[in-house]
């Protein structure tokens, strides 16, 4: 799944935020039904921008918008500037598996009484 994590404000910048969806949706378009893509609030994914994706500057300091990607326990990042040709070269790259990221795996530890 594809995540692009923005400031999600409705209120105050719908027009920013639509302007990130149409953008989102022009790349989107060519992956129907093989990639899922998803616009997430950064400020609710604060934690995660940096412990999973490895966006050092997750929080209020973050990039107006940041992408990451996760398979399974994978987590991969955008590390260019968001627009339609990085977030579609991303895609591709990761598809091609061109792209490294970080294993996120999360052990459970049963107990048996």
């Amino acid at each position: 799944m594809v995540s692009v994590f923005t400031a999600v404000d409705l209120e105050k910048n719908k027009k920013g935020y639509q302007y990130i969806v149409n953008r989102v949706k022009k790349v989107a378009k060519n992956w129907k039904g093989k990639v899922l893509f998803n616009i997430a609030n950064s400020e609710d994914f604060s934690a995660d921008l940096e412990s999973k994706f490895g966006i050092k500057s997750a929080g209020k300091k973050a990039a107006a918008v940041s992408v990451g990607l996760r398979d399974g326990t994978m987590y991969y990042h955008l590390e260019k500037d968001f627009s339609v040709e990085a977030l579609a070269q991303f895609v591709d790259d990761f598809k091609a598996g061109k792209l490294t990221g970080e294993d996120q795996v999360t052990y459970v530890v049963q107990y048996f009484l």
